[in-house]
């Protein structure tokens, strides 16, 4: 039997025990099997397991004897100072049989939106001030606590008043875990007292508040004061006192005072690499695109710059800062340093390659960044501790984001008929005189551009004159990686540049244009000579160079031309008719909206369109009902996404489909492309596709609910909203407004035949019941309005939808694992 020190409780089975000068070794206890699992709060807590580990925390600190079995690795641990006659591992047991508990947490991993006690909660919003007893459980990557009331186990998340733990790096949490269990702050009872409630980011209940450890968090460089605290507390006693704790441990260099965990050497930095700035999203996100990666690694990149944060969204000054950034560094060349901070996207300090300016540190300088709070007087580099005086000097002079003569800017994505209008009154009688400053603000495919006229302050969109490229097909391989290849040529080329466009007419919703980036160089031709394209004729307006363009990349066999069977591809290709240019000829004669039949819903997120009175659907439906099923041949290759004639068991009819699945028992799951349903078949009833068929794309068409975030796939919610989503369908006829399609997915607004205003849209609806929010992330989103946003914010009030309480994934424009899988 050996002596040591229980220095802490991992969970209601795991313990870490410290032999004198040997490092600490965690364990399992013995008969761990009978013990009920308690581990910070998981999903797969037990009842019990949370009173199992509360009654191991009376333990802590103190000496013990123990005794391992070597080949489990399970301890048994008795109490030093009581009699060795019961093991605290037999204490346990007899406690947890003597008690019959109810679990009472439902929780994931790393996640402490809990229903709080509504008893509690009534409480302090009522009085605010009452002291109350908390254990302290554990410190979360926030630097706040994680309590919970001894006598009604309710769970909360504390903030300390006036002061912030940082929290940054493994290294350092182990450090900050140990100096909190010596000094007994982790894992012991505490009184509080509670002042107020908030919200972070995250929508997580903050309980803020006073406890009777802040000097000694102060005392050992674990924490530093806020601002708010010299402006809150008025005792300049205590104050003096507090600042005397810092200087002390400033002159120890202790916690994050000390050299070797600082705050500059925390943040490590985890790799760097040379790039080129692709995209800007915001006034500190890049989108970067790594030089001479291998193809293994993914070339471009996302990163928001370390330390600091500027407006966002619709916040006054965020487009400010956002064109600051962009003409500063779009197409430029930089050295990127990764760096590991907290945050959803990987944060990285950039500098700019040909200058060696330190785009961090220089937006702040300028008055287009703010520094961080929990970075504020803590730098050690004289770089940063400069640029936080320049930060001042620049909130003085109202220099930048902190002008208060700033608005809001708001940019509008014009539609078809304010298009027609644009063109009919401002462009039409200034055309072949004027070229138009425009800035590119997003690539839709190799010929279309959304673009920002400045001198209209409009964002419309662009047809590229005199071209055609292809379009994303899955069945052509060959086509599929051209388009891929056409709008990757545009992103690198135009995305978020200025360029000057000739207007030449109107084409499809669309404006025709001739573009030229910024060295006076016509993209229709560089994209010809590319062979990303070809040539089309679309006016009267014939340029023969265009012609030349597309013969030299046919002589150097470059890009389609490279294949043997181009003619072929490109007269399907002409001659294919699809859905979505019924909707587009639609759109094009004034029909901004057409009705449409729902036909298979696969979540509130995807769901499958027929549009009402398609004439090429009658035209395919003709052609299938002339074929003598005798004649048809078999289908000899039965295998994943092969296209076919399949004959419906339910109806007897023939249908257009495509394989989905392995054959099983000669059974198939086919799917009607036409029509989105799927259908178990015999493989006796699958025929081969005739080529006049064939030529024709799928008339059904798989979409999303425009502008707006929706639960869908493993979100607990899923359900929820797909059956909110058929029951608003229930209530009319409906009709969609294309807005834009991208990848797999077409995104459109639902309104109602007899209510079409947005407001009344299903996707508006969708806001109001609590199964969407708002997706800020899409530039000049209709939905971004304050009457919209009062919608959410209702829902967020009555706490419904994804807004519940329990409800922890709640589609943040932060959280990657919910972030759009669609492009607008």
């Amino acid at each position: 039997m050996k002596t040591g020190l229980l220095a802490n409780i991992i969970s209601s089975r795991n313990i870490i025990i410290q032999k004198k000068n040997k490092p600490p070794i965690e364990l399992k206890l013995a008969n761990w099997q009978n013990i009920p699992l308690f581990e910070s709060f998981s999903k797969d807590d037990e009842p019990g397991g949370l009173e199992a580990k509360q009654f191991l925390c009376q333990f802590v600190r103190q000496k013990i004897k123990f005794q391992v079995d070597k080949s489990t690795q399970e301890v048994v641990i008795w109490d030093d100072e009581q009699d060795q006659s019961k093991s605290i591992n037999d204490q346990l047991l007899s406690f947890l049989a003597s008690n019959n508990f109810n679990k009472q947490y439902s929780k994931t991993i790393n996640d402490y939106t809990v229903p709080i006690s509504r008893d509690l909660y009534n409480q302090i919003t009522i009085k605010a001030n009452q002291t109350y007893e908390f254990f302290f459980d554990e410190i979360n990557s926030e630097g706040q606590f994680i309590a919970f009331e001894k006598n009604t186990n309710t769970l909360i998340v504390f903030q300390p008043q006036f002061v912030k733990i940082p929290v940054i790096g493994p290294q350092y949490k182990q450090f900050l875990d140990a100096n909190l269990l010596d000094n007994q702050i982790l894992s012991k009872t505490h009184t509080i007292c509670i002042s107020s409630l908030e919200y972070d980011s995250k929508k997580t209940l903050i309980f803020n508040g006073l406890f009777d450890k802040i000097s000694v968090l102060l005392k050992d460089g674990v924490a530093s004061l806020t601002d708010m605290a010299f402006l809150s507390i008025k005792d300049q006693d205590l104050l003096e006192q507090y600042d005397e704790y810092i200087c002390q441990a400033q002159a120890e260099n202790k916690g994050i005072w000390g050299k070797q965990t600082d705050f500059d050497s925390l943040i490590t930095r985890i790799d760097s690499f040379l790039g080129i700035v692709r995209e800007v999203e915001s006034g500190i996100v890049l989108v970067i695109e790594r030089i001479g990666e291998e193809q293994s690694q993914s070339k471009m990149i996302k990163i928001q710059l370390s330390k600091i944060q500027c407006p966002q969204g619709l916040e006054r000054g965020a487009f400010e800062a956002r064109e600051y950034l962009r003409k500063l560094v779009i197409g430029a060349e930089v050295d990127v340093f990764l760096e590991k901070e907290q945050g959803f996207l990987q944060c990285a300090t950039v500098i700019i390659s040909s200058s060696q300016l330190n785009l961090n540190q220089y937006l702040v300088s300028n008055g287009y960044a703010k520094i961080k709070e929990e970075f504020k007087g803590n730098f050690t580099d004289h770089k940063w501790i400069q640029t936080e005086l320049d930060q001042k000097l620049a909130i003085q002079n109202q220099k930048g984001i902190h002008n208060k003569d700033l608005g809001i800017m708001r940019l509008k994505e014009i539609g078809v008929k304010e298009t027609l209008e644009l063109y009919q009154t401002q462009i039409k009688q200034n055309m072949n005189k004027e070229q138009y400053q425009c800035i590119v603000e997003k690539v839709l495919t190799g010929d279309r551009l959304l673009m920002r006229f400045i001198s209209f302050s409009v964002i419309v969109k662009v047809k590229l004159f005199g071209i055609k490229c292809f379009q994303n097909d899955p069945n052509q391989p060959t086509l599929q990686e051209n388009y891929r290849k056409s709008i990757d040529y545009n992103y690198k080329t135009l995305m978020n540049r200025n360029v000057q466009v000739d207007v030449i007419g109107l084409h499809d919703g669309c404006l025709l244009c001739k573009v030229y980036n910024q060295k006076k160089q016509d993209q229709s031709q560089l994209l010809l000579e590319e062979g990303l394209a070809y040539f089309k004729q679309e006016t009267d307006n014939y340029d023969s160079i265009y012609e030349a363009c597309q013969e030299k990349a046919k002589q150097e066999k470059r890009g389609i031309w490279e294949h043997e069977k181009v003619d072929v591809l490109l007269e399907l290709h002409d001659n294919t008719s699809s859905m979505l240019k019924f909707i587009k000829q639609s759109s094009s004669q004034g029909d901004c909206k057409v009705p449409v039949h729902i036909s298979q819903i696969k979540s509130a997120n995807e769901f499958y369109v027929i549009y009402e009175n398609n004439p090429i659907q009658k035209q395919i439906d003709d052609l299938v009902d002339s074929y003598d099923l005798p004649k048809l041949q078999k289908l000899k290759v039965i295998k994943q996404k092969t296209l076919c004639v399949a004959k419906s068991e339910q109806d007897g009819k023939l249908y257009r489909g495509k394989i989905v699945q392995k054959p099983a028992n000669s059974q198939v799951d086919v799917e009607f492309i036409d029509y989105g349903l799927i259908e178990k078949l015999p493989t006796a009833n699958l025929y081969q596709l005739p080529t006049d068929l064939a030529k024709y794309e799928a008339q059904c068409q798989l979409c999303t609910l425009a502008y707006v975030k929706v639960p869908f796939g493993n979100h607990k919610l899923a359900k929820a909203a797909k059956k909110e989503f058929e029951k608003l369908l229930d209530n009319g006829y409906v009709e969609a407004e294309f807005v834009q399609a991208g990848g797999n997915l077409t995104s459109i607004i639902l309104t109602f035949e007899n209510e079409p205003e947005l407001d009344r849209s299903i996707n508006a609806l969708m806001i109001q019941s609590g199964f969407a929010r708002i997706n800020f992330n899409i530039p000049n989103n209709p939905f971004s309005d304050e009457l919209f946003q009062d919608l959410e914010y209702d829902a967020t009030d009555q706490q419904i939808g994804i807004w519940a309480l329990n409800n922890q994934d709640r589609l943040s424009d932060d959280e990657g694992d919910s972030s759009d899988s669609y492009d607008y």
